[in-house]
């Protein structure tokens, strides 16, 4: 296992010559193995739909959720944030990050990762040191006449991305959001993104407007 310098927060691409009005997206470390981690979509149902609308929301929708880690535990400690793609997973040291200068853009709920089932020789354990991440709002971030979108069969429904051009200027007073078009694109102003790396947390990477790359 790689270690925890590796999964440290950094900017992909040249941030210098980066307009940094625009927003940053939300990326797995550089060099992350993306199987170490799993969101577990049977024990949450349909009901997980509601984590992903931009909007607040009173209880946790799907709370019998849990990660699933194909690591052991001490693997899993390595990691401030989890890298599982659509769901931002934060232990308290990144959220004590977006308690201070985002606190009205998400709520944490709690969220146990325990050992994958799939991985029988895996010692079993439960970690209680996480939260789900759920944003509270949306923004029109996408330059949609620069990105090239993917679009399932009826044409309008959006679902990746092969190039994405972003709006300066589109987070508006917001720092952590999700795109209103394409809710699969966590976004962070440059502002949050910076304190991230300042604080060297791990398990995140903010990459500038992406030139090829997948929906998560």
């Amino acid at each position: 296992m790689s270690k925890k310098k590796d999964y440290t927060a950094q900017f992909i691409g040249d941030v210098e010559s980066y307009d940094k009005n625009k927003p940053f997206v939300v990326w797995n470390p550089q060099g992350y193995n993306g199987r170490l981690f799993e969101y577990s979509y049977d024990r949450a149902g349909t009901k997980d739909v509601e984590l992903f609308r931009g909007n607040k929301l009173e209880v946790d929708p799907c709370p019998e959720h849990v990660i699933y880690s194909n690591v052991p535990e001490k693997t899993v400690k390595i990691f401030d944030t989890l890298p599982i793609g659509t769901y931002p997973i934060f232990n308290k040291r990144a959220i004590s990050i977006l308690e201070q200068i985002c606190p009205n853009d998400f709520q944490a709920f709690p969220i146990t990762v325990i050992n994958s089932p799939k991985k029988k020789k895996l010692e079993p354990f439960e970690n209680h040191d996480y939260f789900i991440i759920n944003i509270t709002n949306t923004v029109d971030a996408i330059d949609k006449d620069n990105s090239t979108l993917e679009y399932l069969t009826d044409g309008v429904t959006p679902y990746g991305v092969r190039k994405l051009a972003l709006k300066p200027n589109a987070m508006l007073q917001h720092d952590l959001s999700r795109d209103g078009f394409l809710h699969s694109q966590k976004l962070v102003s440059y502002n949050l993104a910076i304190e991230f790396i300042k604080q060297e947390i791990t398990g995140i990477s903010f990459k500038l407007d992406i030139k090829c790359g997948l929906s998560s």
